[in-house]
């Protein structure tokens, strides 16, 4: 069985008793799909990526990877399979300089010096932020902080890939370079996304939220171009 695939099974999340943020997703990406998560603010799209590796714990439903159910005793394996990157890049970014950061997560997984070096460079160049590798990430623009989380990630060289806002407060240039990576990027990616264009150009399907369900679930140019849909869901 493919450990490429990912199945949210009736995720429900509450935050508190009042705010019930998910209600019922069920959503299933299978190897090598390109997968876009669009909706207005506050429609569960960036809870429901925080369920993919456990940050968050549904109060009810399942979420499975490669036909392992995500439990205690299976967190690390599948934190190694899902690769979540944040919306904000400062929650991903914590080490003195930017080589420290991307080394952290090969160094967890008790790689040699020099495979961490290879997949440091890797995703560097991935991500075109080898000028990057000794600064300080405090000392980064926005922009660049986004390509560095991004490359933390990639460093770990996961299966599925988890973006939020991948492309949130980038300039033309780095935005194309991140869609780039992405097209040639050739496992299991989720995208939660405003940038509908970048939808439309990189991923065949889309999934929209509304008010913490599933909204609808087809292809892309078919969903976007549903005005009745996009103006009920706020996009």
């Amino acid at each position: 069985m493919s450990h490429h695939f990912i199945l949210f099974d009736d995720i429900h999340y509450q935050y508190s008793a009042e705010r019930e943020a998910l209600r019922g997703v069920t959503l299933r990406l299978d190897h090598g799909e390109k997968v876009a998560l669009v909706g207005a603010n506050g429609a569960g799209k960036s809870t429901l990526l925080l369920h993919a590796n456990g940050l968050l714990t549904p109060s009810q439903g399942r979420v499975v990877v490669g036909g392992a159910t995500l439990t205690r005793k299976t967190l690390s394996v599948i934190r190694q399979t899902v690769g979540l990157v944040f919306q904000n890049p400062d929650d991903q970014l914590f080490m003195p300089s930017v080589e420290e950061d991307i080394a952290f997560g090969p160094a967890n997984m008790r790689l040699t010096a020099e495979e961490i070096e290879e997949r440091v460079v890797r995703a560097l160049q991935a991500v075109g932020a080898t000028e990057l590798r000794h600064r300080s990430p405090h000392q980064l623009s926005g922009g660049e902080k986004r390509r560095v989380a991004i490359a933390t990630v990639l460093a770990m060289e996961p299966s599925i890939l988890v973006m939020d806002e991948p492309t949130a407060g980038l300039d033309p240039r780095a935005r194309r370079q991140i869609i780039t990576l992405l097209r040639t990027f050739a496992h299991t990616a989720l995208i939660a996304t405003h940038d509908l264009e970048m939808a439309r150009e990189l991923c065949p399907r889309t999934v929209v939220m509304h008010s913490g369900r599933i909204a609808a679930d087809g292809t892309t140019r078919e969903l976007l171009d549903n005005t009745q849909l996009m103006d009920r869901c706020g996009l």
